[in-house]
């Protein structure tokens, strides 16, 4: 049995990444995550996060929007839809 699956090795890459303000390598990793599972949402709102900050706001809003549609009722993907 595996401990991790690949998609969330990807995910927890992503957040070291994040941690050094790596954007670019962290959306790298996402964006691998969610090629092997595509309905992961935290993926999603982190992706929509980081494209925020990028300044790629309807990058962003993509993300967010794609993330409600799985959890309509996420507060974050919510504030962070507004805030794009």
């Amino acid at each position: 049995m595996k401990f991790f699956e690949e998609w969330l090795w990807q995910y927890y890459g992503a957040r070291f990444f994040l941690m050094f303000d790596n954007y670019h390598r962290a959306a790298e990793a996402l964006h691998l995550s969610l090629n092997i599972n595509s309905r992961f949402h935290r993926g999603l709102v982190s992706l929509g996060f980081i494209y925020a900050s990028l300044q790629q706001y309807s990058v962003a809003a993509r993300y967010f929007e794609d993330a409600l549609s799985i959890n309509p009722q996420d507060a974050k993907a919510l504030f962070n839809l507004g805030y794009v």
